[in-house]
């Protein structure tokens, strides 16, 4: 479970790295869409043991204040 500003913040996110998709490959483009991986895994709520080729990351947003 996540608070609706991770989930907003994971969207952001995740909406950057699915755009550099379209740019073309360099090794600039590689370091970005690794440093957003990263900041990804570190919000709030993400799961530490995830295996990245098997399993699918689904936020559950909560009204739950932590």
């Amino acid at each position: 479970p996540v608070s609706s500003r991770t989930h907003l913040k994971f969207r952001a996110l995740l909406e950057e790295l699915v755009g550099l998709e379209q740019e073309p490959e360099s090794p600039e483009r590689e370091a970005r869409a690794e440093g957003l991986r990263e900041d990804i895994r570190a919000l709030p709520g993400f799961p530490r043991r995830l295996d990245p080729e098997a399993d699918l990351v689904v936020p559950v947003v909560t009204s739950v204040q932590r």
